[in-house]
């Protein structure tokens, strides 16, 4: 009798395991997704929209590594870029620079280009990990970017340099594929 209330006892505390954390789960994500939000409050209520232009520099780089977070998190679940304006939306920012603190072009295409950088590396990781699909979908969803980022007229600045890099990133995609075809990995 003992043994069968502490088996019940076990099963009871397993459930509540999997339950607490289930709801960690749900809690960390609504604590992420409002204290964005709360930190994009926080600047539009300080500060105006001159003095965000005037202190947009020190943003800039935090700005460009939210995008690349929201958008590595997009693809990985929609296999698809994601635009502007649903970053701008999901973080809590304008996307116009006159009505506040706003996702700027630049920050918006810097992120991207990080993107494309990490999806590279992930692409090999998702190999050495059985997902032999993973680095043909990649490869062309970074050939993707390099095409639209061709059709841009970028000038000799940050911006363009970081492109250059994309061209080096869009050569190792297309080596690894090269790679996995001579060795028989088929295209999905």
């Amino acid at each position: 009798m003992q043994f069968g209330i502490r088996l019940l006892n076990e099963r009871r505390l397993r459930i509540n395991k999997q339950d607490l954390t289930l709801l960690y789960k749900i809690l960390h994500a609504y604590v992420i997704d409002n204290a964005l939000i709360t930190i994009t409050d926080a600047i539009n209520a300080r500060l105006q929209w001159q003095i965000e232009i005037k202190y947009h520099d020190a943003f800039r780089f935090t700005t460009q590594r939210i995008v690349f977070v929201v958008a590595f998190a997009y693809f990985l679940e929609h296999h698809s870029l994601i635009s502007r304006n649903i970053i701008a939306n999901l973080i809590g920012l304008e996307t116009d620079p006159l009505k506040g603190a706003h996702l700027d072009l630049e920050d918006y295409l810097q992120g991207i280009l990080n993107l494309a950088s990490e999806l590279v590396r992930y692409a090999v990781n998702a190999f050495v990990a059985g997902d032999n699909k993973k680095p043909f979908q990649i490869a062309d969803f970074v050939t993707l970017i390099d095409t639209n980022f061709r059709l841009l007229n970028l000038k000799n600045d940050v911006l363009r340099r970081r492109y250059d890099v994309l061209k080096y990133d869009v050569q190792k995609a297309e080596q690894m594929v090269f790679d996995l075809t001579v060795r028989g990995f088929k295209r999905p």
